[in-house]
């Protein structure tokens, strides 16, 4: 599933399970998705921190217009404000209202700009018929001259008078990553020009991966290899009888891997690449190379594709150094994967253990029930 349609149904999640009719003045989304009650603000917290976990970019945009509306509720008059969405997909920023379930299919500045481009929005759902919206607008907004409509489409946008961003994922996102070094083919195709064995894997006999293996249940048959170099910790796979996919950046170090027996061979960036069902999946000395939203879409699509177990092997490099800490790593894992055990080998933090259940039912997808 692409990010637009990650989204979409994301938003349409956060859309029926969110109350709009009262708001309870929370900022954490987990209570915020918990307690189900809140207005425009709280809706797109939650939506931006489901679409977080999934590795997906976002920004919150406070719309301020210059129109007077009278809140029912208090009885005071306001400006009208609403809150919506922008969500990075392919590279351009699109506005989702989570609010009312509806996507517009361009960025706020764009809308902004010419606002009738939002009449025909990518989506829209029938939320003039929804018996819970139509109460929260008439109970906290009702002095809406345009009633209804003015929360959407170009009634919207044409009135605008300030928009405010904030890109920030505050302290309740916390388990954040700074990538020390960066993914790029070009550098990896350098690095084996220069050398044939840059990381001196060898033969990948070493203690570290007689480690890795010994985590591998016997009943685990198909297993995805992340960042699997020339293959060859995957040729050791394979020769204990498993059916191997092995995925790696470099096409230099693919190429080598092809013609290992038995391993289905991939050239493809870990980051956005389709990944098979498996029983297993393992990542090592991979995910030090990404950013924030890059690992958590890694964690995510590995969770979505993975029946049984993960094993995640990371360098832990100097925290002085900008290096993420073991601890660091642990609250991120935590998120999506049950530890069954998880330690230092030498310099190097081993993670094992499965898919999270309760990721399923937080977001009420139902994938993994």
């Amino acid at each position: 599933m692409n990010d637009y349609d990650s989204a979409l149904r994301t938003m349409e999640r956060v859309y029926d399970r969110m109350n709009p009719e009262i708001d309870t003045g929370a900022v954490n989304p987990k209570e915020l998705y918990e307690g189900r009650d809140s207005f425009c603000a709280g809706i797109s917290i939650v939506f931006r921190w489901l679409l977080f976990k999934q590795g997906i970019k976002t920004r919150l945009v406070g719309i301020y217009t210059n129109k007077e509306c009278i809140q029912v509720s208090t009885g005071n008059k306001m400006l009208f404000s609403h809150t919506v969405t922008e969500v990075m997909i392919d590279g351009k920023w699109m506005v989702f209202d989570p609010t009312c379930n509806i996507s517009y299919g361009f960025s706020i500045e764009e809308l902004r700009k010419n606002p009738e481009l939002a009449d025909a929005p990518v989506k829209r759902a029938n939320m003039f018929n929804d018996p819970k919206w139509v109460r929260s607008i008439e109970r906290n907004a009702g002095g809406l001259g345009g009633g209804y409509h003015d929360f959407v489409g170009s009634n919207l946008f044409k009135n605008i008078k300030d928009i405010s961003f904030s890109t920030i994922i505050s302290d309740y996102f916390d388990g954040n990553l700074r990538n020390v070094a960066v993914a790029d083919a070009d550098g990896f195709e350098a690095k084996y020009r220069k050398e044939a064995d840059p990381w001196k894997i060898g033969n990948a006999d070493t203690k570290y991966y007689d480690e890795l293996l010994m985590l591998i249940p016997k009943h685990c048959i198909s297993i995805l290899d992340l960042g699997c170099g020339k293959g060859a910790f995957s040729k050791r796979m394979v020769r204990l009888g498993r059916t191997i996919t092995s995925i790696d950046i470099s096409e230099i170090a693919i190429n080598h891997a092809k013609k290992i027996k038995g391993i289905n061979a991939i050239c493809g960036d870990v980051r956005y690449h389709e990944f098979p069902d498996v029983d297993l999946t393992v990542v090592s000395q991979v995910l030090c190379y990404f950013n924030d939203y890059e690992v958590r879409r890694c964690l995510y699509h590995i969770w979505e594709h993975t029946k049984n177990y993960v094993i995640l092997a990371i360098w832990c490099g100097p925290p002085e150094n900008g290096y993420p800490t073991e601890q660091q790593w642990i609250k991120l894992f935590y998120e999506y994967f049950v530890p069954i055990k998880h330690y230092m080998f030498n310099d190097h933090f081993i993670f094992f253990g499965y898919p999270s259940v309760d990721l399923a039912d937080e977001w009420s997808w139902g994938v993994k029930q």
